[in-house]
């Protein structure tokens, strides 16, 4: 859940450690679009996208010059928002694809087949691994690309909470919920501090 720096290294050191060297895996851990340096859009196709927007909405907004006042107000408005076109670039779909699309590239460098029901060349079976979003991630991948991935690792990987199929806080609730059923008085503890902090911060004497 952020950028892979060289100094980082790999996350997962059992599966680099022990089960990559146990079976002769290649392990590979790619990085998540618009975390770190992984842009899909440099800053000039921003740009230049952005000014295109705003070029087609004038020329939009200027044929329609029979509106009423109120409307042309509104349409002024309108007229100066740009959508960011990063946004639709930015969901879980696109970075899955991402991740098959090197994956693809791997398995052909190394001289695997993509297609494991190939005779001429040598399958590699693909097992994903992850923990959390990383987790999702990892299951989703197996859904959606069952004719690529092999086998898929989750660990903690709350499914309903991304998949919006659960309320907000649900996941923080329950949390909270096991922590107070473990250690009795964490939740009252917790609360009280972080008011503390709150306080602190924006509701404390002009003295301190």
């Amino acid at each position: 859940e952020g950028h892979i720096s060289p100094s980082t290294g790999l996350l997962y050191p059992f599966v680099t450690h022990h089960l990559a060297k146990t079976f002769g895996a290649f392990v590979l851990q790619p990085e998540h679009r618009f975390y770190g340096e992984s842009q899909p859009l440099s800053s000039l196709e921003l740009s230049e996208s952005l000014a295109l927007q705003q070029q087609s909405r004038k020329l939009r907004y200027s044929s329609q010059s029979t509106l009423s006042e109120s409307t042309s107000t509104n349409s002024t408005k309108s007229q100066q928002y740009n959508e960011d076109p990063r946004v639709s670039l930015f969901t879980s779909e696109q970075a899955l694809h991402d991740m098959i699309h090197l994956l693809h590239h791997i398995q052909i460098e190394l001289g695997c087949s993509i297609d494991r029901s190939s005779s001429t060349t040598h399958y590699c079976p693909v097992v994903t691994f992850g923990g959390s979003y990383p987790g999702f991630l990892s299951a989703l991948a197996r859904v959606m690309f069952p004719e690529t991935i092999d086998m898929a690792y989750a660990a903690s990987a709350p499914m309903g909470f991304y998949a919006q199929q659960v309320g907000a806080t649900d996941y923080y609730d329950h949390i909270t919920d096991v922590a107070e059923k473990m250690y009795p008085g964490c939740k009252g503890a917790v609360n009280s501090t972080l008011e503390e902090v709150r306080l602190a911060i924006v509701g404390g004497d002009d003295d301190d």
